[in-house]
């Protein structure tokens, strides 16, 4: 495989896959993706990294796991899109054996996220990559086993893949089937609007949670922070710190929140929690329009959830996130 591949880091959690990750030099072409349209808000430094993170978003982390080298290690029960994350999760039966099958996630993490704390460094084919075992105590007289690897992308974003089974052997060696098969598949680049019946198109997981900054004051002096990331936006507002993040949660959490009072956003259920000088606001605002997967449960809804150091701003905020979210 050439050196100058371009890798993003990815996040693929498996039950008995422990982590690895691998820095490949090269350009990130993703950096030079046309400027959405709340750049012109930004400072030049930060004017092309939405686009950049746009491109990680679209990007299908199922289509980094090849099908068959799954159905090679077992009998595949799932392989689909994550509702609650950017990731996508595949479970393996192993030999019926509920011990001995696999949980498998994947998707793209920055390189300095921590997984591999500690890891060694090995190599699949000519390609580095950082794998860790985790070993943590079962519920039971088995025991849960990760297997963590981290291959690099493009320099600021790598492929994680993480393998769990309940056994006391970490399933570093199904791990590396899977990291051998995915490198190939790092360079096609594949979208999640093709992701078909893996369903991985999802809008929480698609869409830009920045985007309500381009609906706020011209006058406004709007900057990213250096902990923004693809779905998480950071971000400071005339010198306030403020996030926006889209996720999804039970319903119960608006009928019987654990803590905060509710209220009324745009019409939407809402909960509100200070914690400190910290406000945040989570609201129950549905599905936004689009060809997007849908979120397969009654008791789940995608949520708009929006914290800042302005406590008196924060409703105002979540308002404009809410509309930006549902108002493609």
């Amino acid at each position: 495989m050439s050196t100058q591949r371009r890798i993003i880091a990815a996040c693929a959690g498996v039950l008995a896959l422990a982590g690895c990750t691998t820095s490949v030099a090269g350009t990130p072409a993703a950096k030079s993706s046309p400027q959405v349209a709340y750049a012109s808000k930004l400072s030049p430094k930060d004017q092309a990294t939405p686009a950049y993170f746009a491109e990680l978003r679209n990007l299908d982390p199922c289509a980094f796991l090849d099908e068959a080298t799954l159905k090679d290690l077992g009998t595949v029960r799932e392989f689909s899109g994550d509702a609650y994350s950017a990731a996508c999760n595949a479970k393996v039966e192993v030999d019926r054996n509920s011990d001995k099958s696999l949980d498998i996630s994947i998707q793209l993490v920055s390189k300095d996220n921590g997984f591999t704390t500690g890891a060694e460094t090995i190599t699949v084919g000519d390609t580095a990559v950082e794998q860790k075992v985790e070993y943590k105590p079962g519920d039971s007289s088995a025991s849960i086993n990760t297997c963590r690897n981290q291959v690099a992308f493009d320099g600021d974003y790598s492929v994680l893949i993480s393998v769990f089974r309940r056994t006391s052997d970490a399933a570093c060696a199904e791990a590396n089937q899977l990291v051998a098969q995915a490198i190939p598949l790092l360079d096609t680049r594949p979208q999640r609007a093709d992701s078909g019946k893996r369903k991985s198109n999802i809008a929480t997981a698609v869409l830009d949670p920045c985007e309500a900054l381009g609906r706020l004051s011209d006058e406004a002096d709007v900057a990213l922070t250096e902990s923004a990331q693809p779905w998480g936006c950071r971000f400071t507002v005339d010198g306030t710190d403020g996030s926006i993040q889209y996720s999804v949660n039970s319903k119960d959490g608006y009928d019987k929140p654990y803590d905060g009072e509710r209220i009324d956003i745009d019409g939407h259920e809402a909960v509100r929690t200070q914690y400190g000088d910290t406000c945040s606001v989570e609201v129950w605002a549905g599905y936004p329009k689009g060809d997007f997967d849908p979120v397969d449960s009654d008791y789940i809804a995608t949520t708009v959830r929006v914290s800042s150091d302005n406590c008196d701003s924060v409703q105002n905020t979540a308002e404009v996130a809410v509309g930006a979210y549902l108002d493609r």
